[in-house]
């Protein structure tokens, strides 16, 4: 009943969504900001221009028009023949010819049609489900990339304050030696420090700017007009149970549409059923007689003999895929169902290391950096020490952009898995 009932549920969000698409599709296309991009704008922008999404809408159009054409009768079929004609005498001639004009119209039996519309109604739902499917893939790839951009720009940030400080500790380092209370030598190695801390925010930029590109591609913009995006990557939220997680897999749309599968699958087999009945076609005309200038109506009725082919082969192939849904489904639901644990232990292990950098460890490294600052600044501690509490809380730093980047993405991807939000809200309440 609950697995029902989110079937029903996920049938219902497909619909509005695709009903959402459709309006969308039919204002005026969403342009690129030229400024800030916030993570609603880059999955609309997506939604409207990603090509492959595109091509996915298309098939379902292509699939309403295979619908049409399954619901359609057979042609009839006009004919004419003249009997009777350029033989030898009486029949030289035209005099004793015998023409024949008649129309032939095949007749479907065996509920042909109907099952061929139905046929073709269950690959417009599967072509649907395979678009959905593709758009929440699209949703995913469109988080993970905007979240790559947002840790760019975090560590660009980092990567400047570093800069930042090591320029300020040379000029640290400047003032000591003119009190002639360090040797000269502390004074290149902060200048390399500066050269190797500008080098290394020259790199973040770099790569920030192949993450915009990553992004942009996403809506088929190989060359970014945003200048940056939007968001909060410090909004953490612990992760519910994997167990909790796991009732909701029902939702994706990979596992979803097994369900209209089966339904493919027993109108494929209904349909080959029907085909092993003969069709009649049913023959009326008019025959007229030259030699006495009379006519007279024709009538007949043609139906195969099935003696040698039956369809059997066909009925068995469909017979056998019907059949295989249950395990096909099966292996779905158990390599979404690793996937989710992989990708939870992910999860999982960033949120902890988060929260413990952002707590614990970065407060520390701070207060550690302030203090050896200052003792240097009295001659309480060398170069070196300095030097060692900067990179701990830097490197920290860096650790944190990355940790929370990997939740974040780790975020979208369980989302992917269970089709949808992951908010203590949308999830099951116990007991139901």
């Amino acid at each position: 009943m609950f697995r029902n009932r989110w079937i029903s549920l996920v049938v219902i969000f497909m619909t509005f969504i695709v009903a959402a698409e459709a309006w969308s599709q039919s204002g005026v296309p969403l342009e690129e900001p030229k400024g800030e991009l916030n993570l609603h704008q880059a999955l609309q922008l997506a939604y409207q221009h990603n090509p492959e999404l595109i091509v996915s809408d298309w098939s379902i159009r292509a699939s309403e028009a295979r619908k049409t054409q399954a619901g359609l009768l057979p042609n009839p079929v006009l004919s004419a023949e003249s009997e009777n004609i350029g033989g030898s005498d009486p029949y030289r001639g035209f005099d004793e010819a015998e023409s024949t004009f008649q129309i032939e119209q095949p007749f479907l039996t065996g509920g042909k049609r109907s099952n061929r519309v139905r046929l073709a109604d269950t690959e417009r739902n599967l072509a649907e489900w395979d678009y959905m499917a593709m758009r929440l893939d699209l949703t995913v790839a469109v988080t993970r990339s905007f979240i790559g951009v947002l840790a760019g720009q975090r560590r660009l940030e980092v990567r400047q304050d570093i800069v930042d400080l090591a320029e300020g500790f040379a000029a640290t380092v400047a003032a000591r030696i003119r009190a002639g209370k360090v040797s000269p030598i502390e004074q290149t190695n902060a200048d390399i420090r500066v050269a190797n801390a500008r080098n290394a925010r020259i790199q973040a930029e770099k790569l920030l700017e192949r993450e915009r590109q990553r992004l942009a591609t996403l809506w088929g913009n190989p060359a970014p007009v945003f200048t940056e995006v939007v968001s909060d990557l410090d909004v953490l939220t612990p992760p519910p149970s994997l167990e909790s997680l796991s009732v909701l897999l029902p939702r994706n749309p990979r596992i979803a549409r097994w369900e209209e599968e089966a339904s493919q699958r027993e109108a494929k087999l209904a349909l080959e059923k029907s085909n092993r009945i003969p069709d009649l076609t049913l023959t009326g005309g008019l025959r007229h007689f030259s030699g006495t200038g009379t006519e007279a109506f024709v009538v007949g009725l043609g139906i195969p003999l099935p003696v040698f082919n039956r369809n059997q082969g066909s009925i068995r192939e469909a017979r056998l895929f019907q059949e295989l849904v249950g395990k096909e489904k099966r292996v779905e639901e158990m390599s979404i169902q690793r996937d989710l644990a992989d990708v939870y232990q992910v999860l999982s292990s960033t949120y902890e290391n988060v929260v413990a950098l952002q707590n614990q460890i970065i407060p520390a490294a701070r207060s550690a950096l302030e203090s050896v600052e200052k003792g240097y600044r009295q001659g309480k501690f060398g170069y070196l020490d300095v030097i060692q509490a900067q990179r701990t809380l830097f490197e920290s730093r860096e650790q944190e952009v990355e940790t929370l980047a990997a939740y974040h993405q780790s975020v979208a991807m369980v989302e992917g898995l269970i089709g949808g939000d992951m908010s203590p809200g949308s999830l099951p309440v116990e007991g139901e």
